[in-house]
């Protein structure tokens, strides 16, 4: 267990099953977005910009719309 209050909230997080099923949700929805860009037939970009609206839309959402809990890795997503 951590010392300090940052590590203590971040292990209380990590432990509640509500984060893992955030996480399984998120997981899915963007292994299907990996599919559509490389399966054998083409998909065009505007399907796949549509495709991940919609899963930031939802993880926006789950989270009630506090940016915080999502920002930085909506970052990441957004830089690849």
């Amino acid at each position: 267990m951590s010392k300090e209050a940052k590590g203590r909230e971040g292990t209380k997080i990590i432990l509640m099953p509500s984060f893992w099923n955030h996480v399984f949700t998120f997981k899915i929805m963007i292994v299907h977005v990996f599919c559509l860009v490389d399966g054998k037939r083409k998909t065009t970009m505007g399907y796949i910009y549509e495709a991940m609206k919609k899963v930031k839309e939802t993880k926006m959402k789950s989270f009630n719309n506090n940016g915080s809990k999502y920002k930085d890795v909506f970052r990441i997503i957004d830089n690849r």
